[in-house]
């Protein structure tokens, strides 16, 4: 653990660093300015978050897919995803230039970075903030970092010409802020603890249909078995199934809009198998995928 703090306590000394000493052409991405429907033809690894996604280059510039549009950030510059915005996993093609770049996701209310580091070698190493760390970042913040990035993309919209030298004032506040949570020591037990971390990742790397409980175990320094006896011991259920959950729970919110056939939701929401997803959305709500349409129903 002491080895993960010190080396994103090095990315975002970085980040603040630049953010204070030069001026950087931030970028925000928001479906909704751009509502044409999605293009298949741009390959997989489609999805969306319901919450904002921050990318940051530290080493070059990163290249971004979205719906009919690409974008070029360049180092430590920060491009802001707007929750629902679809957007594309980066492939190699993308960091052609960018050999290191930190994520920061906000789903459900947890922070989870992840710092990318030789993507060809897939070397991608996680941090997840503990739930007294999240409270404190909160605290700091004066609202959840999920409202802070609302707030700071609304105010970047209105402002004129000073729009960058306002973002990058909001951000260096972001990420000075969470450097001071990450050096501190939490008082919560391990175990609770490692719910915590585990149901953060769960729900922010939900979308990825590659994911297993080894992987996340492997994340966390666990063993999956001792990883899957404290999660059901503290929560009822194993972390397998929270997953599906997951996935179930965000592609009903997703095929309430409308926007989306049933096989974009099932590939947007981590499923390899269509079969599979409706089956298993049927055994959970009730009703097959595709009688939703917009109707809100208990389960």
């Amino acid at each position: 653990m002491q080895r993960q703090i010190n080396i994103f306590t090095g990315a975002l000394s970085q980040i603040i660093s630049a953010l204070g000493s030069r001026a950087l052409r931030h970028k925000t991405y928001d479906a909704r300015n751009f509502p044409k429907p999605i293009q298949s033809r741009q390959g997989s690894g489609a999805h969306c978050h319901e919450a904002w996604e921050l990318k940051i280059p530290l080493k070059g510039t990163l290249h971004c897919r979205f719906n009919d549009l690409n974008l070029d950030v360049r180092q430590n510059a920060v491009l802001l995803i707007a929750p629902k915005s679809i957007h594309f996993s980066t492939n190699h093609a993308d960091i052609m230039r960018c050999s290191r770049w930190l994520n920061c996701l906000f789903e459900n209310g947890d922070v989870h970075l992840a710092l990318v580091k030789d993507r060809k070698a897939k070397t991608v190493i996680h941090y997840v903030l503990s739930s007294g760390q999240k409270s404190e970042l909160s605290i700091m913040l004066g609202t959840s970092p999920n409202e802070y990035c609302d707030h700071m993309a609304m105010v970047g919209s209105r402002a004129g010409s000073g729009t960058s030298q306002i973002a990058s004032g909001w951000l260096y506040l972001l990420f000075a802020s969470m450097l001071n949570v990450i050096t501190r020591a939490t008082s919560s037990s391990p175990q609770h603890e490692l719910v915590t971390r585990t149901i953060a990742l769960l729900n922010n790397m939900a979308h990825d249909s590659t994911l297993t409980m080894k992987r996340i175990a492997g994340i966390l320094n666990v063993s999956p078995k001792y990883l899957s006896f404290v999660f059901c011991r503290l929560t009822g259920v194993s972390p397998r199934r929270k997953l599906i959950r997951i996935r179930l729970e965000r592609a009903f919110r997703q095929l309430q809009t409308n926007k989306f056939t049933v096989k974009e939701v099932a590939a947007f929401t981590g499923w390899q198998n269509q079969f599979y997803f409706s089956n298993s959305f049927r055994r959970h709500f009730g009703i097959m995928p595709s009688m939703v349409n917009g109707r809100t129903l208990s389960h």
